[in-house]
Parts: C-alpha cells; sequence; structure tokens
C-alpha cells in the first residue's frame, strides 16, 4: 500500500544523497512523484487511498516545508516523511493548509512553493487512482495545480447554504423577502469551508470560486482595518446605486489636503450632586419602554439621575463596585456636556442607545449572557461612546487631514478619540467613578469600555457582522454559557463570546433606532440625513470632493433606507435575535420592515426628495406639490 511503501522506501534515498543545501520542498516532492510514477497502480493507490488523499499528503508537505523556509536544510526528511506524509489522511492535510493560511504564515512563499511542487508532480505524469479513471484521460491531463486546489477548497456556495440555515426568518410580516440579507464575508466563507472539509471532505471547484477564496485570505491578512467589498459581492446584488453610495459614506471601502480646527479638548470638571428626592423616583417608565423617542430628552440633569438609577437597578453595580453615587453622577454630567450639539450624534444618541441596550438585557432576557463586570463596562461604554464626536465620518477627518486622524494614525480616529474621553474624565477629580476596582478588575474593565466603543467603526461593520454571524452559526454545537456572573469557570470558557457579544450589542444599539417604531425612527433619519448635509457643506468650503450621500443640492437619505437596512442592518440584525426573547425579536424585525416598506412608498409616491421633505408631507407640514418644484430635472 502507499502507507507501508512510504514508510518502507518512499524517495529517503535520493533526497540522503542530495546536499542538504539543495534538499527543498520542491526536489522532495518531485523525488517522490518520480518514485510514485514509477510504482505500479495497484499497489501505491490501494483502495483506502483517493488521488485526493495522496495529493492532500503532498500539499501538507510543500506547505510544511514552506512554513521556515530557513530552517529548510535542516529538516529531518526521513523523518518528516514518517510523520507528516506517511500519517495524514487526506482531511488532516487539508486542515494543516488552512491554518497556516489563516495565520498568515509566509503565504506568498507557500504559494510559490505548492506551484512549483505542483508543475514537479504534473511533469512526471503521476497516474490517476482507477477510480478517477475515464478511457478520455481527460482527469491525467487536468492540471495539477487545479487537483491541489480540489484537495483544500470547497464550492462557496455550499458554504453559504450552511449559513444561511442559522438564519431564523426570511420572509417578514409583508411578504418582505430577507433571504439575500445575510451577509457571509471572507471569515464565515473560510470557517464555513474548513469545517465542510473536515466533515465532509472537498469538492472540486471551479476557478472562480478558487479565486473568491484566495481573495478571502488577502482579506483576512487585513483583519482590523475593515473588509473592502468587491462590487460583484452576491450580497450586494442588484444594489448597485446603495453600494456606490451608502458604503463610502459609512466609511466601508468598495474597490474598483486643508486643515480644520480641531476638537477644543476636555472641559473644566465640575461636581454634580444627586438629589434625594429625585433619586428615590422610579424611571421604570425611561428604560423598560420598547417604545422610546430620544426626543423627549431634553434636561441633562434628569438625563444624569435616570442613568444612575439604570447603575442601580435592577442589579445594583453601584454596590457591587462601591461606586459613590455623586461620583458616578458628577462623571455622566461631564460626559454629556461634552457632547457636542450635532444633529444626530449628541447626547441624546448616547442616552437613547443605553435605553436600548438595558430594555434588551433586563427585558429581552440578554442579561444571562453576560456577568456582572460585563454591564458595568458595557453602560458605561455606552454613555461615553460617541462623546465630543465632530458631526463628521472617519473618512472626512484622513482626507482634510484633520489632527484627530493625525493623532490616531488614520485608524478610527473618532473611536479613539471617545474612548479617550472616557478615560480622561475618569481622571477628574471629582469623576473617578472606578477608583474603588483592584488592579485586575480596573484592567478587565478598562479593556471592555474600549473594546466595545472601537466597535462602533462602521468601517468595521461588515468585517464584525460576517464574524458574529459564523459564531451564532455553531451554537447549536458550541452554545454561547449563560449565567456566567456566578461561575468563574464558565466566565473562563465564555470570555471570548462574551467579549464579541459586548461588541455586538453596542453595535446593534448604535443603529437601534433602525428597529425603532417608524414614528421615531422616521425623524432620527432626517437628523442624520442634516448632519451629513453639514459635512458637505464643509467639504465644498474647503474644496474636497463632496462624498456620496452629503450633497445636500442633489442627495436624499431617504432613498438609501433601503439598501441601509435591508444590506447593513439586518445582517446584524439577525444574528443578534439569538440573545433575546423571540417575542422582542420579531418586534425589532417588525419595525425595521415597516421602516423598509414606509421609505419605499414615500420614494415611490413623491420621488427622490430629501428625507426632510418626505417626512414633513407625511405629517401634513409640507404640501407634495411644493416640494416637487425642489426635484431635480429628469
Amino acid at each position: 500500500t502507499f502507507l507501508d511503501w512510504i514508510l518502507s522506501e518512499g524517495p529517503r534515498s535520493r533526497s540522503r544523497s542530495r546536499l542538504p543545501s539543495e534538499v527543498t520542498a520542491a526536489n522532495f516532492t518531485k523525488d517522490l512523484a518520480e518514485d510514485l510514477a514509477n510504482q505500479p497502480t495497484d499497489m501505491i493507490f490501494a483502495p483506502e487511498y483517493s488521488l485526493d488523499e495522496v495529493f492532500g499528503k503532498i500539499m501538507s508537505q510543500a506547505v510544511i516545508a514552506a512554513m521556515k523556509p530557513e530552517n529548510v536544510a535542516g529538516i529531518d526528511w526521513e523523518d518528516l516523511a514518517m510523520r507528516r506524509l506517511g500519517g495524514l489522511p487526506g482531511v488532516e492535510a487539508t486542515r494543516v493548509v488552512k491554518e497556516l493560511l489563516l495565520s498568515g504564515a509566509v503565504l506568498d512563499k507557500v504559494a510559490a512553493q505548492v506551484v512549483e511542487v505542483a508543475e514537479a508532480v504534473h511533469n512526471t505524469g503521476l497516474p490517476p487512482h482507477p477510480r478517477h479513471f475515464d478511457a478520455s484521460m481527460a482527469r491525467k491531463k487536468q492540471s495539477v495545480v487545479d487537483r491541489l486546489k480540489t484537495t483544500h477548497t470547497t464550492t462557496p456556495g455550499r458554504v453559504v447554504t450552511q449559513r444561511t440555515n442559522a438564519t431564523t426568518r426570511t420572509k417578514g410580516k409583508s411578504g418582505h423577502d430577507f433571504s439575500s440579507s445575510v451577509y457571509v464575508g471572507s471569515y464565515g466563507l473560510l470557517t464555513g469551508f474548513i469545517r465542510q472539509c473536515h466533515e465532509e471532505g472537498c469538492d472540486p471547484l471551479m476557478d472562480k470560486d478558487f479565486e473568491q477564496l484566495i481573495s478571502s485570505v488577502e482579506n483576512l491578512s487585513r483583519h482590523g482595518s475593515g473588509e473592502a467589498v468587491t462590487k460583484d459581492h452576491s450580497h450586494f446584488s442588484g444594489c448597485e446605486q446603495g453600494l456606490a453610495e451608502y458604503l463610502p459614506a459609512m466609511g466601508i471601502s468598495v474597490e474598483r489636503a486643508p486643515q480644520v480646527k480641531a476638537h477644543e479638548g476636555l472641559l473644566h470638571e465640575e461636581s454634580f450632586a444627586i438629589d434625594a428626592v429625585a433619586s428615590s423616583m422610579s424611571f421604570t417608565e425611561v428604560f423598560n419602554t420598547f417604545i422610546f423617542d430620544k426626543r423627549s430628552r431634553t434636561d441633562i440633569n434628569a438625563d444624569v439621575h435616570a442613568l444612575v438609577y439604570a447603575f442601580s437597578s435592577p442589579t445594583d453595580l453601584v454596590r457591587r463596585y462601591r461606586i459613590d453615587k455623586n461620583t458616578l453622577a458628577t462623571w455622566i454630567k461631564n460626559i454629556a456636556v461634552q457632547y457636542n450639539s450635532n444633529p444626530y450624534h449628541n447626547w441624546q444618541h448616547a442616552f437613547d442607545i443605553l435605553q436600548f441596550t438595558y430594555y434588551m438585557l433586563h427585558e429581552g432576557g440578554a442579561e444571562s449572557f453576560f456577568n456582572h463586570q460585563d454591564i458595568l463596562a458595557t453602560m458605561i461604554a455606552h454613555i461615553g461612546h460617541d462623546v465630543a464626536h465632530t458631526g463628521t465620518n472617519n473618512a472626512f477627518l484622513v482626507k482634510s487631514g484633520h489632527p484627530l486622524a493625525i493623532e490616531y494614525n488614520d485608524q478610527s480616529p473618532l473611536e479613539n478619540m471617545h474612548a479617550s474621553f472616557v478615560f480622561k474624565t475618569f481622571a477628574m477629580e471629582n469623576s473617578r467613578v472606578l477608583q474603588n476596582l483592584s488592579d485586575h478588575d480596573y484592567e478587565n474593565v478598562r479593556s471592555k469600555i474600549v473594546v466595545s466603543i472601537l466597535a462602533t467603526d462602521m468601517s468595521k461593520h461588515l468585517e464584525f457582522v460576517d464574524r458574529f454571524t459564523a459564531r451564532v452559526s455553531k451554537q447549536e454545537d458550541d452554545p454561547f454559557h449563560t449565567e456566567t456572573k456566578d461561575n468563574r469557570e464558565r466566565q473562563k470558557q465564555s470570555k471570548a463570546d462574551r467579549r464579541m457579544l459586548l461588541q455586538a450589542f453596542i453595535h446593534m444599539a448604535d443603529l437601534g433606532h433602525c428597529c425603532r417604531d417608524w414614528s421615531i425612527h422616521k425623524h432620527l433619519v432626517v437628523a442624520l440625513e442634516e448632519e451629513f448635509f453639514l459635512q458637505g457643506d464643509q467639504e465644498m468650503a474647503l474644496g474636497m470632493p463632496v462624498m456620496p450621500m452629503m450633497n445636500r443640492n442633489k442627495d436624499s437619505a431617504a432613498t438609501g433606507q433601503e439598501f441601509f437596512l435591508e444590506k447593513l442592518v439586518y445582517p446584524l440584525l439577525d444574528p443578534y435575535c439569538h440573545f433575546i426573547q423571540p417575542e422582542v425579536a420579531e418586534k425589532l424585525k417588525d419595525n425595521l420592515e415597516d421602516n423598509v416598506d414606509n421609505w419605499q412608498e414615500l420614494v415611490k409616491q413623491h420621488g427622490k426628495l430629501k428625507a426632510s421633505q418626505l417626512v414633513a408631507i407625511e405629517d401634513g407640514e409640507l404640501d407634495p406639490a411644493e416640494a416637487a418644484k425642489t426635484l431635480p430635472p429628469k
């Protein structure tokens, strides 16, 4: 058999006769291939070994050798042949190859070595296994490079099918089809393929599919920079306009400078004392309601009292972490007044997203997936996640050479600044909320706050959704831990998952208005549209190109809502809903679907007017005929 032959004979004699400097993955495997070609087919290709398994062994040998090319000359090839080529089944070879590719280990060198090995094998005329033989010998003439591909790849479409099975809902209550709204990116594609290869073996694939997998590897090698989206990604099929307009506005790259004034900095500290009467009031109606309108919050002092309550009930984080209520109130007030008066990214927005997550934790049932420290960290992160927001996006800061972009080296400048302000404010004399934490607890809380705030960078949205969806799709076999608050072992086991959930919950809350009732959501889109236009005004004043969605003379946030809600928000909402009560999840999805339908209907009736005009028409504040006069000529 092949195994017996490799252990007893193999290419060892020839490889042993080479000088150490001559021993490479290519010539060693060429020796192996020549010996294989000279052996009787029925001896070499015993029934238990398929052609793919043989190539799997060859592939694993080449990659292992290329992993540390500087050490190739010193490798004990005799031992390696026995341990690697003799013992690896095809699936194991697949795992080795993909682990190396995913780790980014000398990827270019690996690719070059593999091609060289494949050509060497091909030139020997390696015979096919009888089970793969046909009269035309077409299989024999197939490129060995292609046969190596079949060893470690599988059809991306099959992976997508596996992933979409995790989606709990494809049709909305009005028949709206969300089946195409599950996003599968590089991470999901590759992890799905690895799992399928492990469970079922590997199928041949077309060149286009192979290139898609290779592209996924390259995307993962740039992890953390925000995954670029290709124009032909199936998730965005039929949404070319949204792809061209909305993704750049979110800072997400689609493949194919004057200075502005910096933020003035931190405010002077001030103290805030909790009013004894106000602190005893019930704030249940604020936090425990599904229908919440941030526009109702017009008094910062009242907000401070409400938020201190939220830290105290139903989980008394104040007592557990020995937080002085007046200190907490002072920190909240100092954060609140550092929010700028932007149309959308303002203090009311911070209160809004905290209310959203508070409801999902305590009324939606998600609290069981977190421990007490997680909840403390996420509440702080929600409050400070957009503090001192400039009213512009990261792309504008980078392109304009803003001091924040320079300070943070163009890497999520806004989010890095928000996190920094949270801790700079903690350092104020009367705002040291975390001063009674142990060093270990403080480090953990700080880390959770920072990773949560950084997760709100929209340019990383698809990259995160890809990983989050992939993890949720595995929960049947690898469930998320619950009730970790008083169980140290479960806390250790669930650490990575809880970090991911912290990111998912703040990011979903940041987009939470999309799942609010239409009467609330529409006005927040109007506010966001105006903030976009204000950025466009700055770009025009500075002589910069105006980004998509930012030109008040021709753009409309309303026309992009269908794309945004369906192709960006829903792919996050769907896996998120696995962690909340089904009836709450249903409300969120119903609201999102209603909002899609309402924007579609308004645009259909009145044309591509601004969101502000469409909402004013619906509210009876603007005559449709007058608004129509502002439409650009066709």
